[in-house]
């Protein structure tokens, strides 16, 4: 059930506890390409990449180039098709050209030439080639197929799902803002902002927990029309299958222990090197933070304060 069970539409059951009260050291040597929640590791920050990345990996980029391959196909059926039927009339058109176009000239005897010479052959009698234009037109007078209109829209049925493909694939892998949550190590904050809005969170405070099986963040943000505080959930891509909304015990407790150790101990405790994601190799979906930014995190952190302050 967790595959079709969408985590951002039930909110209200994540029962968030502070990251920094969970967790062991960090002890384990896996290979940092194979934590699939790092997008980047450096003495400053930790980012980690949201499980919809997944999608992009698994589905877009499959996708699109599936979209790519149908579109061809579809494509070749279609020139092939319609180029075939082109020679042939224009084949036709020379013969026809030859056996009757004296006897059309003469007034006297065109009336005794066939209907379907009259129709479909001889206002052409004067072309070497029927031109592309007049294909066309000819084709939609009826007199290629008894059915193009038929034809044609089984031709768009048929081009739709390539396009949807590689318009949605395409986005997805090219385009697509995908969110990243920052944990600042030296200013001990965690962040991430979505449509020019910050949300923020204190280390080690930051409330983490689960709906359904997906590890889950709360951060908060500022409506400024009511200033008030807002949650708003992000979803780390803690194992290979979080984009279908599960993981396992292991994998939730390696992502805490990592992020935990990283934050109290620095990156040292974990790498002796920097480490950065390997990115597509073409990509548009550049996601700045907001132009204010630091304005922001002062007030989301000036509420928080004050939330807790009355709290007390």
């Amino acid at each position: 059930m967790s595959i079709f069970f969408n985590p951002a539409k039930h909110p209200h059951r994540l029962k968030p506890q502070p990251l920094g009260e969970q967790g062991e050291r960090y002890n384990e040597d896996w290979p940092m390409p194979e934590l699939d929640f790092l997008e980047t590791v450096d003495k400053q920050q930790c980012i980690l990449v949201d499980k919809e990345i997944r999608r992009r990996d698994a589905f877009s980029y499959p996708g699109f180039i599936t979209g790519i391959i149908a579109f061809i196909m579809v494509f070749h059926f279609i020139f092939t098709e319609h180029n075939s039927k082109y020679i042939r009339f224009n084949k036709n058109l020379h013969d026809y050209t030859l056996e009757y176009k004296a006897q059309y000239e003469d007034k006297a005897q065109r009336d005794k030439l066939p209907s379907f010479i009259l129709d479909k052959y001889a206002p052409y009698f004067n072309q070497e080639k029927l031109s592309i234009l007049d294909y066309i037109h000819v084709y939609f007078e009826g007199h290629i197929t008894s059915k193009p209109y038929q034809d044609t829209l089984f031709f768009l049925a048929a081009s739709f799902v390539p396009f949807f493909l590689i318009g949605v694939g395409g986005y997805q892998s090219f385009f697509k803002k995908n969110p990243i949550l920052v944990f600042n190590r030296g200013r001990n904050l965690v962040y991430t902002w979505r449509k020019n809005k910050v949300f923020i969170a204190r280390y080690p405070e930051i409330g983490i927990g689960k709906i359904g099986k997906t590890l889950t963040f709360q951060l908060f943000g500022l409506d400024k029309s009511k200033q008030t505080l807002v949650s708003e959930l992000f979803f780390p891509n803690v194992y290979v299958y979080s984009v279908y909304n599960t993981s396992t015990d292991y994998h939730d407790q390696r992502f805490i222990n990592f992020i935990n150790t990283y934050m109290r101990e620095g990156r040292d405790a974990i790498i002796p090197f920097d480490y950065h994601r390997k990115k597509p190799k073409v990509y548009f979906g550049k996601n700045p933070p907001p132009a204010d930014f630091e304005q922001q995190v002062e007030q989301i952190l000036a509420k928080l304060d004050q939330e807790k302050e009355h709290h007390a």
